[in-house]
This record gives C-alpha cells, structure tokens and sequence, in this order.
C-alpha cells in the first residue's frame, strides 16, 4: 500500500493528502497540507489520532535518502491501546521496531528509530533486537547535520 503523507526528518515537514469535501458523484475533493512538527505540536497530535499510516524519509548532505519507513498505529491484543511501530524492509528483512503512543511521537523518536533501522551496526555486528548480524555497513548522516 502506498500512502500520500510524508514525513522530512530532516527538516520536520509533514506532508498529508487532506480531504477537502466530497463532490456531487461521491468523488473525494482532495489537496495537499503541510506543516513543520516542532512548531505545531498540538496539530501533529490531532493528525496522529487519526491513526493513519506515513512514510518517514531522511536525506544526507548529497540528497541521497538515508533512512526511510513506514509508521502504522497497532491495537495491542487485548488492551485498549494503540501504539505507533516503524516497519523498514531490506532486501528480504522486515525490520520492526516500537516507537510509542501517538503523545510520545517526537521528531527526536522518530529520528532515533530511523538512525537504527538505517544500520548503524557495522557488517557482522550482532542487533540486540533482532539476534541478527547487520548486513549493511552504516550509512547514516546524524540527525543533527
């Protein structure tokens, strides 16, 4: 499934495909938003309770994209709670990692999540998480370039 809402970690922009209103065949009137995370806490919160999935993307100094993933919110069999995972695949490894409830869903946690799902690990280290040997050398810019 592709999805229209896109998250920059780099620079905080998050982009949604907003609903505008419906026209008269029922045919969605649609058109792209876009606001920056760290300004406007409270209207990411109000996105994230929809609890619809986005792509999460950073790219380095040359433009390259050196982490990416997808967030999807999961209810937690049988509790009632959700709570947001990052789901990153390569090559035939599905990673997935925990990144909180939707008041824990920083750009700061997201960018952590992205870090580690980049591969960080150097060749042949061992991810704690996954009891698996990286298979990719690290690649990642820090969050802070």
């Amino acid at each position: 499934m592709t999805t229209l809402n896109r998250l920059d970690l780099k620079s905080g922009r998050f982009t949604y495909l907003e609903v505008l209103y419906y026209n008269e065949n029922n045919v969605p009137i649609t058109d792209y938003r876009t606001f920056i995370i760290g300004s406007n806490s409270e209207r990411w919160q109000e996105w994230l309770n929809r609890g619809e999935p986005f792509q999460v993307e950073s790219t380095g100094l040359e433009g390259w994209v050196t982490a990416h993933f997808t967030a999807r919110q999961e209810q937690i069999k049988n509790k009632n709670a959700r709570f947001w995972y990052a789901y990153n695949r390569t090559g035939k490894k599905l990673r997935k990692r925990y990144l909180g409830s939707s008041a824990g869903l920083t750009l700061e946690r997201l960018r952590e999540v992205a870090d580690r799902l980049a591969g960080e690990l150097p060749a042949g280290q061992v991810d704690p998480e996954l009891g698996e040997e990286a298979s990719h050398p690290a690649n990642v810019t820090s969050a802070g370039d």
